[in-house]
């Protein structure tokens, strides 16, 4: 199993001295990656439930940083630690502006980025960008194609919401492919984009039963997309629950081994950790309290941990 650390790229603690000291913290601490999400904005009169709870887990009305400018800036201050979207939401961009922002972090940072990508959830970020949510499935399958055709000097792309001329378009990835990561349920079309386009599958919202459950189709559907020779990373969350007041641990180090034993039984190869959430809606813990069990997870769990599998 292999482990990415928290970050607070959004909410109260989502300052400039906070993500910097929590990246190189990460970092320090021999976490491999830190992720960050994607949202342009939070309407103030939310009419879409959120995927997982019905409501949003993150504090609307507090800072939300744009994910390609947050790597780009980390890549300067840190050495070794990796960048993964959770998710870009492909649709919202022109596929030549999420090529040319992906290129650029992973050529600033030397080969650190892993561009996680999904569909998006939320309509009413689709009505402000003049978007149909209904074609927002199509509009990600053209704009994948459309990357890795500019990433592979595959040249002209004509499609029915977007096109790309014989053009120079440098700098490519340092990456070579640039590592891509699928997010969504078990579902058709996200399967078959896993097949097509990823290095890996992100199947959020889902505990390890349903991962478990769903691993046969999706390995079914990675082998007749002529994958089978190919390792399939599965990725997901695994929380650390902290007391919202003192910060305190409310799981044993042994019940946490536990955790990360069931979701590699059920496939997941690559564990992203966080301690409550930093931009909770709720407030969520001290700062400090995270940054201590950031440093208790890598020193106690972590090496057991990475033995698993």
């Amino acid at each position: 199993m292999r482990f990415g650390g928290p970050l607070p790229w959004s909410g109260r603690h989502a300052t400039r001295e906070n993500i910097v000291g929590f990246a190189q913290e990460v970092e320090a601490a021999g976490y491999e990656w830190v992720t960050a999400g994607e949202h342009l904005f939070y309407p103030k009169d939310l009419r879409t439930p959120h995927p997982r709870s019905g409501r949003l887990p993150l504090d609307p009305t507090q800072r939300s940083h744009e994910i390609f400018t947050l790597f780009a800036w980390l890549a300067g201050v840190t050495t070794t630690l990796r960048f993964m979207s959770s998710m870009v939401i492909v649709p919202y961009r022109p596929p030549l502006v999420t090529a040319k922002l992906a290129a650029g972090v992973d050529f600033v940072s030397g080969g650190r980025l892993v561009l996680g990508v999904a569909v998006g959830w939320m309509a009413e970020e689709f009505e402000a960008l003049h978007l149909r949510f209904e074609d927002r499935g199509a509009i990600m399958d053209e704009n994948l194609a459309i990357i890795a055709a500019i990433f592979a000097d595959e040249g002209t792309v004509n499609g029915r919401f977007s096109s790309l001329p014989e053009a120079w378009i440098e700098p490519k990835p340092v990456q070579r492919p640039l590592p891509m990561i699928v997010g969504g349920r078990d579902v058709t079309p996200v399967m078959r984009r896993v097949a097509r386009f990823g290095h890996g599958w992100w199947p959020y919202p889902m505990d390890a039963a349903q991962i478990a459950a769903a691993m046969p189709r999706m390995r079914e559907m990675w082998d007749a997309g002529g994958r089978g020779a190919e390792p399939l990373e599965v990725h997901c969350f695994l929380r650390v629950p902290l007391d919202p007041a003192s910060g305190e641990r409310l799981v044993t180090r042994g019940g946490v081994l536990d955790q990360i034993g069931a979701l590699h039984a059920a496939g997941v190869t690559h564990l992203t950790m966080t301690f409550d959430e930093l931009g909770s809606a709720t407030g969520g813990p001290p700062l400090g309290a995270v940054a201590d069990a950031v440093r208790w997870f890598a020193a106690e769990v972590m090496p057991e941990g990475k033995a698993i599998g």
